[in-house]
């Protein structure tokens, strides 16, 4: 998937997470709000993703960060997935 697409498609997620989140609905168990959650999980998906060698290169935390306006490092990352 290319980062434009990826991109637009997490911004209709957010947009959804807002609508959600103003009528008062939340993850059930958790503290975060749900554009935290739905952002933590979309992040653990694309991380499953660029996970399947077992090995995360810098590309893979480029399009991440990217992606999710994050700013991990690839140090970071392997900590996060152990």
């Amino acid at each position: 998937m290319q980062n434009i697409d990826l991109q637009t498609k997490l911004s209709y997620l957010r947009t959804c997470c807002t609508m959600y989140e103003v009528q008062g609905i939340a993850v059930g168990g958790s503290q975060m709000v749900l554009s935290e959650y739905a952002d933590f999980a979309y992040f653990k998906f694309l991380l499953f993703l660029a996970n399947q060698d077992h090995v995360i290169t810098e590309a893979e935390t480029t399009f991440l960060n990217v992606c999710l306006h994050k700013n991990a490092t690839v140090s970071m990352l392997e900590h996060f997935l152990q």
